[in-house]
C-alpha cells in the first residue's frame, strides 16, 4: 500500500493492491504449468508402458463385455417373443370367455321360453 501519496483514495489503493496479488498469482500459475509440463513427458511413458502390460486384459473385458450385451440381446428378442404371445393368448381367453358368457345367456333365455 502506498501511504506517501496524500492523493490516492482508499478504494485507489485497495485496487493497487490487488492487482499485485493477481500478478503473484499468475507468477505461481506460471510455475505450477512449467512443473507439470516437465512431468508430462514421463507420464506418458509410463502410460504407454501400462496400457501395453493390460492391453491384452482390456481385450479379454471388452471381448466378454461384447459376448455378455450379446446375450443380453437375445433374452431381449426372447422376451419380447414371449410377451406377444402371451398378449396372442389373453385376447384369445377373453374371446372364448365371451362365446361362453353369451352361450350360457342364450341357453338360460331358451329355458324361460319353452315354459
Amino acid at each position: 500500500m502506498n501511504f506517501n501519496d496524500p492523493d490516492k483514495t482508499n478504494d485507489e489503493m485497495s485496487l493497487n493492491e490487488d492487482d499485485g496479488q493477481h500478478n503473484n498469482i499468475g507468477n505461481e500459475q506460471d510455475d505450477i504449468l512449467m512443473d507439470t509440463t516437465d512431468m508430462d513427458d514421463s507420464t506418458e511413458a509410463d502410460l504407454d508402458d501400462v496400457t501395453d502390460e493390460a492391453d491384452p486384459e482390456y481385450s479379454s473385458l471388452d471381448k466378454q463385455l461384447d459376448d455378455l450385451n450379446s446375450v443380453l440381446d437375445i433374452l431381449e428378442q426372447k422376451n419380447d417373443h414371449i410377451q406377444s404371445q402371451l398378449r396372442v393368448l389373453l385376447e384369445n381367453s377373453r374371446e372364448i370367455r365371451q362365446n361362453i358368457v353369451k352361450e350360457s345367456e342364450t341357453d338360460t333365455s331358451d329355458l324361460g321360453s319353452t315354459d
